[in-house]
């Protein structure tokens, strides 16, 4: 088990956006505090002394596991992004390193408990299983296009092993996989959005639409992340 540190991401973003992630993450160990202006996402097992690019990384990565499951939790989540990680020193004063600029947005998320720990045990997750982290990460991190969805799906077919093992995961509903796989590789069928630029792969016969390939990965994503967590006594 890593140790706990006084690291916090400075996180930047619209405000329901952030009030999302507080009350979510309010009983995990990747709590937000509010001070004064500043809301502060806790950055757990990365030591005081870390440099600058260590800091980086492990902000980076959960704040983008964060964006995921968030958005996987709730499809009209925008996102955050962080503009420094500090530390409070021993003389009270905060230090650290600053790197991105934020993005905004405005608008109201549905309401939610902190008693429904759903998203965080995805978060404690992703931070425990380097393909979950993998997954959440190009989840929160991408625009949720046909070739960015495909990469979703990759991770976890590579996980459990092949194709031949998702198709009998019980994850998917009959033809789900075939119509998204062979829509995404078709030109004729997505245009620019496809992920080849040949003509040859004639597009299937009922197309699935962006909806429903966003419907289709986050509701496999959900199923994966069932099957991974560890069963309660």
């Amino acid at each position: 088990m890593g140790f706990m540190s006084d690291w916090k991401i400075e996180l930047n973003g619209d405000e329901g956006d952030m009030s999302f992630l507080e009350t979510l993450l309010a009983k995990s160990p990747y709590n937000i505090e509010t001070d004064g202006p500043f809301k502060r996402l806790n950055l757990p097992a990365v030591a005081p002394d870390a440099d600058s690019e260590t800091v980086r990384s492990a902000a980076a990565q959960l704040v983008e596991v964060v964006n995921g499951a968030a958005r996987l939790y709730y499809k009209r989540f925008g996102g955050v992004r962080f503009s420094q990680v500090t530390i409070l020193d021993s003389d009270g004063k905060r230090r650290g390193y600053g790197y991105l600029t934020a993005r905004a947005r405005n608008h109201t998320l549905t309401a939610v408990s902190s008693a429904d720990q759903t998203m965080a045990s995805w978060v404690s997750l992703a931070l425990a299983d380097t393909e979950v982290s993998r997954a959440l990460g190009l989840y929160g991190a991408l625009e949720p296009n046909w070739k960015n969805l495909y990469m979703v799906l990759e991770v976890i077919e590579d996980d459990l092993g092949g194709e031949a093992q998702l198709k009998s995961s019980g994850f998917l509903q009959a033809g789900h996989l075939d119509a998204f796989k062979h829509t995404a590789n078709s030109y004729n069928a997505v245009g620019r959005e496809t992920r080849h630029a040949t003509l040859s792969r004639e597009p299937p016969a009922k197309p699935m639409s962006i909806t429903e390939a966003r419907e289709f990965v986050q509701d496999l994503l959900r199923a994966w992340l069932r099957q991974k967590q560890p069963q309660s006594a």
